[in-house]
């Protein structure tokens, strides 16, 4: 069984593997809103028909096929849609108004979409990979600086209120806060 599966999921994955280096960045590149539309569309699904797997509630469960989890598309969809934004507006992402508002408007409905599902793991993931873009993209720094910092304090905030909030917003965020309490626990064994 695991043999078969295995050979199955190599199958696929040489398969998709092929597929995709045979694209040119400026194939992706003409598809970037469709790419977008595509991220907002499978997070907005993932809201709306979600499956729970291993206490995670971003999955879709097609039948006849393996349950996918959709952060997975959004993730490749948004990086294309972000680095054609940038080839485009490349002498306006320095600019506030210009480049840094819409750049990160666009990227916290995302993480706004998936605080929702909630699963803040892909936003960690996502973050750094967003801000590095925005940086070699010819970004402001000051205006990196003010996002770390207000995605500091709203990450605090969340993870107090999981913490020391009432009990309905404690049921909704104590997970986030057990699962850093327990991240930092498992590195102070080692």
């Amino acid at each position: 069984f695991y043999l078969s599966r295995n050979f199955l999921h190599l199958t696929l994955g040489i398969w998709v593997l092929t597929f995709f280096t045979k694209l040119t960045y400026t194939y992706l590149e003409k598809y970037h809103r469709v790419a977008l539309i595509f991220v907002f569309a499978l997070m907005t699904l993932v809201l709306v028909v979600w499956k729970e797997l291993n206490g995670a509630k971003g999955w879709i469960d097609i039948p006849g096929l393996p349950s996918i989890q959709p952060v997975e598309f959004a993730k490749i969809g948004i990086i294309i849609f972000l680095a054609a934004f940038i080839k485009r507006k490349r002498s306006l992402m320095s600019s506030f108004e210009d480049g840094a508002v819409p750049y990160f408007s666009i990227v916290g409905i995302l993480f706004l979409l998936l605080a929702l599902q909630p699963d803040f793991w892909s936003i960690l993931i996502l973050a750094p990979l967003v801000v590095a873009l925005y940086f070699v993209g010819g970004g402001n720094p000051r205006f990196i600086i003010l996002i770390f910092l207000i995605a500091s304090i709203g990450a605090g905030s969340v993870y107090a209120f999981g913490k020391l909030g009432s009990d309905e917003s404690k049921s909704k965020l104590s997970y986030i806060s057990k699962r850093i309490d327990s991240f930092f626990q498992s590195s102070e064994t080692l």
